[in-house]
Parts: C-alpha cells; sequence; structure tokens
C-alpha cells in the first residue's frame, strides 16, 4: 500500500523509516510522522494525502515548520489540498507552543471527513514542561 511507500520506499531505502508510522482500520488512516528538513519527504506527504482525502485521515506529530521556510511553503501547499489544521478548526490559537523552541511545531491534520468525526483535541504541555520530552503531546478523540 501506498502507506507503507512512505515507510520504505519501495526501494530498500530505510532512510525515512524512524520518521513515519501508517497504520489503517478501514477508512480511517493515522499517520504519525516526524518529519525531516527533506522536501522531496513533504511531496510524499502531500501525495498520501491527496490519495487518500476521501478516507478519514489524521496525520499528527513534529512538523518541523517554521515562519518562512520552504518547509512551511510545503505545509500550506498540503493545507491548500484539503488538509485541516484541527486545533485551530476548533478555535485553538496558533500561538500555541508545543516546543521547547517556543514554537507550535506538533500538528494535526485531518481530511474534510476526518474531521468532521473529531470529539475533541488537545495538547499534553505537560509532558514538555516537565522536561519528559521537547514537545507537547497531540491527543485526539474520534468516533468510530
Amino acid at each position: 500500500t501506498r502507506a507503507i511507500e512512505l515507510i520504505d520506499r519501495k526501494s530498500g531505502d530505510l532512510s525515512y523509516a524512524n520518521k513515519s508510522v501508517a497504520l489503517q482500520n478501514g477508512d480511517i488512516i493515522l499517520l504519525g510522522v516526524h518529519i525531516p528538513y527533506d522536501i522531496k519527504y513533504w511531496n510524499e506527504i502531500i501525495n498520501y494525502f491527496e490519495e487518500n482525502h476521501e478516507k478519514r485521515i489524521y496525520i499528527v506529530g513534529d512538523y518541523n515548520v517554521f515562519d518562512e521556510s520552504n518547509r512551511k511553503l510545503k505545509f500550506e501547499e498540503l493545507k491548500t489540498k484539503g488538509a485541516i489544521d484541527v486545533w485551530l478548526n476548533m478555535g485553538g490559537d496558533n500561538s500555541h507552543i508545543t516546543c521547547t523552541t517556543g514554537k507550535r511545531l506538533d500538528y494535526l491534520l485531518s481530511s474534510v471527513i476526518g474531521v468532521s468525526s473529531i470529539k475533541k483535541m488537545g495538547y499534553i504541555d505537560s509532558l514538555r514542561l516537565n522536561g519528559f520530552t521537547d514537545h507537547s503531546g497531540v491527543l485526539f478523540e474520534v468516533e468510530r
């Protein structure tokens, strides 16, 4: 499947193996990401979203997007393809800090059909604030 291609790229190249985890159950796809500073990887994510936008797809993790970077442009491109920033969609503030860098780097993006089934979403800032990790956790609940 296409989800496996994000991990092994069908070439035996496992350079992204520790950057993606894809789980699928019926029409629900959960893609956990730690996006590297690699535009080719961004293109893979965008293509994957386009191929699966009619499913309940949730892409969650560390996007490594900063203001005025080529990664930020790719992030915006993904949103033009229909990916919804769930935090903002549910009334959250874009200035919410999720990383020790003082920026919001952690996101949950979803397809239109996916966002309609999200019951709640939030950040677990205590993980970062108590030094367990340098990022806040992302927690969300979906209807079956």
